[in-house]
């Protein structure tokens, strides 16, 4: 459920996304296909969002491949900041997430983006889950 907030808010700022249940899925995702932005999640089954960055980050390096910027969507309370960065995360946000902070980040990776709407600010938590984002 909050998965679907979430790619209806990525929506809602003009991009798209595709959400996976897991790490192992996220993997396999971007095995086929490559994204502008990963948004990533702490707490999900299998690999967690800091192993599922650690790998991410190790098959770039094995394929030389430009580093993906990846956004960790942390708790606001426990949040292990330093195990974010270890793991090679680029950027953090905290939950619950508020759209205007969604798109700062984004802003600060991939540049400016136009809202087709002027949105107002929406609160909400992000779990189960990440979602790699395709600002194309």
């Amino acid at each position: 459920m909050h998965q679907l907030v979430a790619l209806r808010m990525l929506d809602m700022i003009g991009h798209r996304a595709d959400a996976v249940a897991d790490g192992n899925a996220a993997i396999a995702l971007l095995a086929n296909r490559k994204y502008d932005l990963i948004l990533m999640d702490c707490e999900m089954p299998d690999l967690d969002g800091y192993q599922t960055t650690a790998l991410i980050r190790r098959l770039e390096r094995a394929s030389q491949r430009p580093g993906t910027p990846i956004v960790g969507l942390g708790a606001a309370a426990g949040h292990d900041v330093r195990a974010a960065v270890e793991s090679g995360r680029d950027d953090e946000l905290t939950k619950p997430l508020r759209i205007e902070d969604l798109q700062r980040a984004i802003e600060r990776w991939l540049g400016a983006v136009d809202i087709r709407d002027k949105v107002t600010a929406t609160t909400f938590a992000v779990r189960d889950g990440s979602a790699a984002l395709d600002a194309g």
